[in-house]
């Protein structure tokens, strides 16, 4: 993916955030072109797990992973909705090392829920704090993976006649976009690029860049952070087109580059 500098971007986001109406700013001057603010709130809930926690009331931290509190979905049901992550390609390659090169065999049914049972395995042994640790690095990691590919699959369904865009879910594609940046940054990030405390991926990433010096030239975050924004602005701008996703265009050739470059980045060790 090709760099540009935190001024430049700070500078083209900053123009780009006074067109936005009903967007929800979700950290320095990014900010949605959609209210997004019930997906990203599920930081709110890895950071109420994280107090109750501290506090030792496991069960209540249980039951904000199972039933969720602050976001429109629980991390548990993220994790383990039946057909969630079908057609992701990630996940398959996840799938293709659990299963041992076998995602036929009979065990392939139970390995797909391997995460879900991982943080449930981590609650019964009194390990809070790696359980919401492991829902944020597994579960959450994996839906907005998922959410990145989805804009692409998204987007062919949108062109397709044979769906009817309203009933699909695929009317409105820039939504699609903003929920994928939503989870990855979160609700709870504040302005600072460079914060540590936002209970997200966004902040895990900022704390490995802290760790090994991937840090932008000006200590102003995460390398990999600014380039999933500039990337989120990319997969924005084509989805902002009167004719996106429409049949015989090309927004799925140009999604698609972003995509693998998004993917590529949330991949990078954090």
């Amino acid at each position: 993916m090709r760099k540009r500098s935190p001024l430049s971007l700070i500078l083209s986001l900053g123009l780009l955030g006074k067109c936005h109406g009903e967007g929800t700013n979700l950290v320095g001057t990014t900010i949605t072109r959609s209210d997004i603010y019930d997906h990203a709130a599920i930081t709110m809930d890895l950071r109420d797990m994280t107090n109750y926690c501290d506090q030792g009331d496991l069960d209540r931290a249980r039951d904000i992973y199972l039933n969720g509190k602050n976001a429109k979905f629980s991390l548990y049901s993220l994790a383990d909705k039946y057909d969630h992550l079908d057609d992701d390609i990630t996940f398959a390659f996840q799938m293709y090392g659990l299963t041992e090169g076998d995602v036929n065999n009979g065990l392939a049914s139970n390995e797909r829920l391997f995460a879900s049972k991982y943080v449930e395995m981590l609650f019964n042994d009194d390990e809070c704090i790696l359980a919401v640790e492991a829902s944020r690095a597994l579960i959450l990691w994996m839906h907005t993976v998922h959410r990145t590919w989805k804009i692409v699959q998204d987007c062919r369904k949108h062109g397709d006649p044979y769906y009817d865009n309203d009933y699909a879910g695929v009317a409105n594609m820039l939504e699609k976009s903003d929920e994928m940046i939503a989870y990855w940054v979160g609700a709870i990030q504040g302005t600072d690029m460079a914060g540590l405390n936002g209970h997200s991926l966004f902040s895990d990433a900022n704390k490995m860049a802290e760790e090994f010096s991937t840090e932008t030239h000006t200590k102003n975050g995460a390398f990999v952070n600014w380039n999933i924004i500039y990337a989120y602005e990319e997969l924005s701008g084509v989805l902002s087109s009167e004719t996106a996703c429409n049949a015989n265009t090309n927004t799925i050739a140009a999604l698609w580059p972003i995509a693998i470059q998004t993917v590529n980045q949330m991949m990078i060790p954090h």
